[in-house]
Order: C-alpha cells, then structure tokens, then sequence
C-alpha cells in the first residue's frame, strides 16, 4: 500500500488526508494539535496513523519519503526545518502552503544541499477540492516532480483527461503562479461583490433574485465556480433575523495576505496587474471603519428599476477576460525577471481545475499557445468577446458612478481596456512632466536617442544614453 505523510491537519490537511485514503493509501499525519490527529485516526482506523512527532513520522513511513507540509505561512520556515532533521537523502518534501516564491527558493536551496528535496506545491482548489480532486501547479526538480507526479494525480483532479497538478518549472515557480492565482481569486470576489451593490441600487432586485440571475449566467455562459459560490451566498437566508445572509455579515472584508503579495509582486515587476491591486485596496479600505464613520455615510442615489441585468453579465465577462489576461501577463513578466521558464499552457490546464475555473478560462486554455497567453487580448477569439461584452461592462460603471456606488475593480478593468487600445498615452504628459519637476531624460517620437531639455534656456541636448529608467 502506498504511504504519504501529512504534517498540518487542518481542514485542508484533514480533508487531503481523506482524499489519499480513498485513493488506496495509507496517512501518517502529525500536527502540533494532537487532538486534531486523534479525531482524523479515529475516523480512519487503520488507514491513518497518528505520529507523535516529528522523528516518529520519519520512523513510520517508507523510503524514499513522501512528505505534503501544509501549515500557517507564518510557521512554515520552523516546520521544514525541524522535519529536516529526521528525513534522509532522496525523500520529498511538499510544500502546499502559501508561502512566498522567495522564501521558498532559499529553503530549497537549503534542504537540496542536504540531498532533500523541497518541491513548492501552489494547492489551488480550496478546502472542498482538497477532499474531491485538487489542483496545483508545482515548482522544483524535474526528477523530484516525477517521483511523486502519479501520487498528486491520484488525489488530484482532471480536465480533459489529463491531471491537474502539473510542474510548471523550477524552484519557485509552484508557489509563484499560486500566488497569482490567489490575485485572480482576490479580483473574482471583489468583482461579483461590486456587482452586486450595482445591481441591488440600480434594480431594486433583493439577493435572491440576483441569485437567480446569476445561477442563470453560471449554466448560459460561465460554468464559473467563485460565481457558483457567490449563487449560493446571495440565496442564503440568516436563520437568527430571516434577513439575506449578505446583509448581516459585517462588511469589514478580510484578507490573509497571499492575494495582496499579487498585487505587490505586480509593482515590483511593473506589470499592470491592476485589479490584483484594486481587489486588495478595496478591502482594506472596507476595514478602515474610522476613515469611514468620518466621511460620513451617503446611500446609493439610484431610483431602482434600472434594467441592468444584461449589461451586468457582459460586465463580468469582461471583467473576468481582463483579470486573465492581466494574471498570464504577471507570469510572463516574473519569467523574464527571474529566469524563469513557467509554461503558461500548463498553468492555464491546472487553473482550469482550480477555484478561478470557467468556461472561458477551458477556452483560451484549449485554443491560445503559450506566447499568445502572455499577450491574451490580442488574441482573436478573446478579442471579440471583449468587444462584444465592452459595452455592458461601460453600462454599468457609468451607472455605478452616476449612483455613487464604488466599483473599483469593474472601473479598473474598463480602465485598463481604454489605456490598452490608447492610440497615444498619458504617458506623454507624464514624461514631460518628469522632464520640468526633475530634469529626467525623456525620448522624442520624430528622432531617435535621449534626451534632455534645459528649462531656463529651452535648449535640448542629447543625454547620450540608449538605455534608461522610465
């Protein structure tokens, strides 16, 4: 029978541990909690194994060792280290948390130097595809990959044949992508949110019907599963009030850090990532309540009845093309950053069946090469449904304004469609105003070179250099 270790059972770790067990292996899962082990082996009695420690998990399990480590961020350093020490040349370490690429790279480097191997797992299927069929992109050594390839395909899911859980390149890449996934998943949620206090201002519709409307969009076009999600949140009714359960849910959103790392990771590889950042922002300023009680509160100014529901849907279609195209052109540029050689096609075959999934995700999937993903609007079929859902997208954040209902993420993404297919950029003032404030070098569009523009005289010279900072 075939053995995995588990360290970290929490829901995800418990429910990756029923997984394995009914695939025909045997768990030997260690966590700090020892109850929560307990309970997990009681459960399965003779299917998991509660081991007390760390050297007893080594002791239990059979060589080459394979290990899934899927704890707080906060504590994976600690846990890879002291796992360490009782594992021996050729085991597998996998880690599925969501730890930063950076940190990951260095522990890598550090367990490879023992002759272990630390694989970075980016587990992007949520609590519930931990027990059904995961997905994850993996980064690290090739041969690594491969000696535990068969045992993440067998708890993994599978789109059109073919398992989910694929390496996408090397030390930390894994992590990487699902740090942009979880950018993706950040701007997903946001998106339906905003939509939804569009939709509640501009048509006087309650949760429910918009429930109903959105399961509608979800089965014609989207077979999306944060949309599915969100069906089910709107059709929820509080038990203790009979109030739609999205209006006693207090509204100070939270977020855990990995979706807000996209937005940052953005910045710092100046890509426009924008609704990665806009999707964390808008979270945080829901947090800020002081900031809020002293502005004062101002209600939507809508007089409902406004049928939005078409332009609603086109709005979301576009919304969710723009936050692709922004995801694969992140990859694309850490790729070059970092010397990376992350394949796109095989991040897109994995997200196809990770909680960002959807219908058209399965379509640029299946017809756009890894080049074309990079640059994803120009490809033909995405650019037409573009066009054709631009207008609604339009609709609604001119309603939204005119309402005064905030729409960060829909009016980035507008945003980012006009600034896409600018025939000339504000970029032009930007840089003529960084020539008066500062001095800086600046390019000319009728001639080639560098240049520099004495204000007091007015004269221009050539700064004679071909390469510099914008």
């Amino acid at each position: 029978m075939p053995a995995v270790g588990i360290v970290g059972i929490g829901p995800m770790g418990a429910n990756l541990a029923r997984n394995f067990v009914r695939r025909g292996y045997h768990v030997v899962a260690y966590n700090r909690s020892v109850g929560r082990v307990a309970e997990l082996a009681a459960k399965l009695p003779g299917h998991v194994t509660a081991a007390e420690s760390y050297r007893d998990l080594a002791a239990t399990l059979p060589r080459p060792r394979k290990v899934v480590v899927l704890v707080d961020t906060r504590a994976t350093g600690a846990v890879l280290g002291d796992l360490a020490r009782w594992l021996e040349p050729g085991d597998v370490v996998m880690e599925g948390g969501n730890a930063s690429h950076t940190d990951t790279v260095g522990r890598q480097r550090e367990l490879r130097s023992a002759g272990l191997h630390l694989l970075d797992v980016g587990v992007a299927s949520g609590v519930d595809g931990a027990l059904d069929g995961i997905s994850a992109t993996v980064g690290g050594d090739e041969a690594a990959f491969a000696s535990v390839a068969a045992d993440l395909a067998a708890v993994g899911t599978t789109v059109n044949g073919r398992s989910c859980c694929v390496r996408v390149g090397g030390d930390g890449t894994g992590h990487f992508v699902k740090m942009v996934h979880n950018g993706v998943e950040y701007t997903f949620m946001q998106l339906l949110a905003e939509l939804v206090d569009v939709l509640r201002a501009a048509t006087d519709l309650p949760p429910s019907a918009l429930g109903e409307a959105f399961d509608r969009w979800n089965a014609e076009d989207f077979r999306s599963y944060v949309l599915q999600v969100a069906v089910d949140v709107l059709r929820h009714v509080d038990t203790v009030t009979g109030l739609p359960f999205v209006d006693v849910v207090d509204d100070r959103a939270v977020q855990n850090g990995s979706g807000s790392r996209a937005g940052r990771s953005a910045l710092a590889l100046a890509t426009p990532a924008t609704l990665f950042a806009e999707s964390s922002f808008a979270r945080a300023l829901s947090a800020d309540t002081g900031m809020r009680q002293a502005w004062g509160i101002r209600t939507a100014s809508s007089p409902g009845g406004i049928d939005l529901l078409p332009a609603g849907k086109s709005a979301f279609q576009a919304a969710l093309l723009v936050t692709y195209a922004q995801a694969f052109r992140h990859i694309h540029a850490a790729n070059h950053e970092y010397g990376w050689n992350a394949d796109l096609t095989e991040v897109a075959h994995s997200w196809c069946g990770a909680t960002i999934r959807s219908a058209p995700l399965h379509r640029i999937a299946s017809s756009a090469p890894d080049s074309g993903m990079s640059l994803l609007p120009a490809d033909p079929e995405v650019r037409a449904e573009l066009t054709a859902a631009e207008p609604g997208l339009r609709r609604v954040v001119e309603v939204a304004v005119a309402t005064g209902v905030a729409t960060p993420c829909l009016s980035a993404a507008l945003a980012y469609l006009d600034g896409m297919r600018a025939d000339r950029s504000s970029g032009a003032v930007v840089q003529a105003l960084r020539s008066r404030l500062g001095g800086s070098v600046y390019r000319r569009t009728d001639r080639d070179g560098a240049f520099v523009l004495d204000w007091d005289t007015k004269a221009e010279r050539l700064a004679g250099l071909q390469h510099f900072t914008q």
